[in-house]
């Protein structure tokens, strides 16, 4: 794994998504534009009714430091621990659906 390579440890953002698609594509931007530069992010939509799935996959289409995968909706603690089974990181970082994180945040949460 590249994360253990690298004198950073890798940073799992997990996002559990329901229904969110007004507001997924500006979370995922917010992690996105992150000045840390070891980190991961699985968003587990939950069944949405909306197009969250879509959204989401296609707002971070060609960006392998994004996976983002669909569920039966089983509820927010369901898609939070089957994102940490996927994680890969050091630490886990939850963010939801409709948050943003300042650039610096990863960075300073890691310190």
């Amino acid at each position: 794994m590249e994360a253990e390579k690298s004198p950073s440890p890798l940073v799992s953002v997990i996002v559990p998504a329901y229904n969110m698609e007004r507001y997924v594509a500006e979370t995922l931007d917010s992690i996105r534009k992150s000045n840390y530069p070891h980190w991961e992010a699985i968003v587990v939509d939950d069944g949405s009714k909306d197009e969250t799935f879509e959204r989401a996959r296609r707002h971070v289409e060609g960006d392998d430091r994004f996976r983002v995968i669909r569920q039966e909706n089983r509820g927010v603690s369901a898609a939070r621990n089957h994102a940490l089974r996927l994680s890969q990181g050091r630490y886990i970082l939850p963010v939801d659906a409709d948050d943003l994180i300042t650039p610096d945040f990863i960075a300073r949460a890691v310190e």
